[in-house]
């Protein structure tokens, strides 16, 4: 059984941001979506997929008007699987100072659910794993003179969707959930005593929970956690500070909410409150991190206390053991007005992410710059390394299975970029170079990034120097050699025995415009003339890559080799 976390012991580090060298992960992959249709894109949620690969996905707004969802779907090497483009219908008009937003889950087979609201109440849209639209859905307003605004959507334990939205009747809001069955049809409907709901999760045992504020007046509000079973039943709730009396530690609170959460592996609940509190005229924001147990029971909370300063969290998370990181923002008040509050090094758009191996990585805009800040942590909060970006604009991250991390950036108000980073560094030792010149006039290099645990199963190869948009195909020998000319062509065969090609779905690649080719390796399947092979721990592997090429005439070409062996 775990220690229980304890107030004393802040399970969460603060984050501080040097900036320092460069993060240990290579780049095995960018795309670009620069769409002509799309004058301004809205980058809005990064999915991780079964298969491995990622689904992102943005707002549109077309340049003849009109906005729409656009979902583009990567497999793990990179290839653009599918794109989908569906209207994004305008919400109805705002009640009090609610308004719809929109969001995006993925069940366990790859299908995407998109939700946003429309004059008649939430648009809950299925997408399926091949990028076609199966379905949508209305959820209507409810009952006379209330208005729905649909804000979040979450996969449930049964694989079905669940949308979480706020519900305004005059001027008091309260959150309501809808559960979806996957062909479309309304099972339940149920209201939550959340006046506003700012975060939907769903635990391990399949319960909903929804982190929001009760509004005691319009200007008043206080932080509610509420739980409910797979039937929408209430199963527990928990107000923090909803009497005044500051039962957080903080004094007196004038308002509070939860405004993230969390859910472990366990059943463990987590939540974010941030609120205003002290004496009348000497207000100060600050946040405190809450948990609860599987029924609902505080099981401690640990807050900031900086004196003087206004301080504010932009986001947490929390992984598999039931660490909490936090990156915050903030200002402080000096003669001149605010200036930058520099402890985090960030001043709005913050994120953070724990990696399967429980590092951390932050990302967060610097606007003063304008700039993002991006860096990594290891579990007990030493800085690994941070690194500062201008121009681009830091939006999600997502993890495969490896610990690989997909990034997605908006570069301008049009362009937006998907990139997928390895974890680790340079893997085995690069013989037989430099390679042969080709018609860029150098000779194409190969190289191998991520890990030599062959536990981690984690490489991938990178072919850089190659002639615009060249086939690629790549070579795994256990074995070396050395046959110039090879095939006929201008090249070195740097490999000797049984030498298998990657000649499986999606592993014939094609070279960027800008001569790059990457592979990701399937330790368990190895080609070789007879069939797979398991590359394992002991076990040296050679690869290299073969091109075609006119230089001048059609011909053939290879980068140099590397040589990997597993740890």
């Amino acid at each position: 059984m775990r220690e229980p976390l304890r107030r004393a012991a802040l399970p969460a580090f603060l984050l501080a941001l040097p900036i320092g060298p460069a993060a240990a992960q290579e780049v095995a992959w960018t795309f670009e979506y620069d769409s002509p249709i799309h004058g301004t894109q809205a980058p809005l949620a990064l999915h991780d997929t079964p298969d491995g690969g990622v689904l992102s996905v943005f707002a549109g707004a077309r340049t003849g008007g009109g906005q729409e969802f656009v979902a583009v779907k990567f497999s793990a090497i990179g290839d653009r699987d599918w794109g989908y483009e569906g209207p994004l219908e305008q919400g109805a008009p705002d009640s009090f100072w609610l308004t719809s937003r929109t969001d995006s889950a993925v069940d366990a087979d790859g299908n995407l659910y998109l939700v946003s609201g429309t004059p008649q109440g939430g648009r809950l849209i299925k997408v399926d794993a091949a990028g076609q639209e199966a379905w949508r859905t209305l959820l209507p307003h409810g009952a006379p003179n209330t208005t729905f605004h649909p804000e979040f959507v979450a996969i449930d334990g049964a694989g079905f969707p669940v949308v979480a939205g706020t519900t305004t009747e005059g001027t008091l809001p309260h959150v309501t959930l809808v559960r979806v069955d996957p062909a479309g049809a309304i099972l339940w409907r149920e209201r939550s005593e959340v006046g506003g709901v700012h975060d939907f999760h769903v635990g391990p045992n399949g319960e909903l929970v929804v982190f929001g504020q009760t509004d005691v007046e319009p200007w008043q509000h206080f932080g509610l956690v509420q739980a409910f079973g797979p039937d929408g039943t209430s199963l527990w709730r928990f107000q923090p500070g909803s009497d005044g009396t500051g039962t957080l530690g903080f004094g007196t609170f004038w308002f509070d909410a939860v405004v993230q959460g969390a859910i472990d592996p366990s059943g463990r609940v987590y939540g974010m409150l941030e609120g205003v509190y002290g004496a009348f005229g000497a207000e100060v924001p600050g946040f405190e991190i809450v948990a609860y147990d599987p029924g609902g029971a505080q099981s401690y909370s640990a807050r900031t206390d900086v004196l003087g300063e206004t301080v504010s969290a932009a986001a947490f998370a929390v992984d598999d053991a039931g660490r909490v990181a936090v990156v915050g923002r903030g200002a402080v008040s000096t003669g001149g007005g605010q200036r930058s509050f520099t402890v985090w090094h960030v001043d709005a758009g913050g994120s953070v992410a724990f990696r399967p191996d429980g590092r951390v990585i932050v990302r967060g805009q610097r606007v003063a710059t304008p700039a993002y800040v991006e860096a990594e942590f290891l579990p007990d909060g030493t800085e690994v390394s941070a690194s500062l970006h201008t121009l681009d604009e830091a939006t999600e991250m997502a993890f495969d299975g490896r610990g690989n991390l997909f990034r997605q950036t908006r570069v301008t108000f049009s362009n937006t970029r998907i990139e997928k980073l390895v974890d680790g560094g340079p893997v085995g030792a690069a013989y037989c170079g430099p390679a042969a010149a080709n018609s860029t006039g150098f000779g194409a290099r190969l190289r191998a990034i991520g890990s030599s645990a062959a536990s981690d199963d984690n490489i991938t190869v990178v072919a850089e120097l190659l002639p615009s948009s060249t086939f690629v195909l790549f070579l795994a020998s256990q074995g070396q050699g050395s046959v110039p000319g090879a095939g006929g062509g201008q090249g070195t065969l740097c490999l000797g025995g049984a030498i298998g090609r990657y000649v499986g779905p999606q592993q014939i690649r094609r070279a960027t415009t800008g001569g790059f080719a990457s592979l990701q390796i399937d330790l368990d399947e190895m080609p070789s003339p007879t069939g797979f092979v398991q590359a394992t721990s002991g076990s040296t592997w050679n690869l290299q890559a073969w091109y075609r090429d006119a230089n001048p005439g059609p011909t053939s070409n290879l980068t140099d080799a590397v040589s990997i062996l597993l740890q």
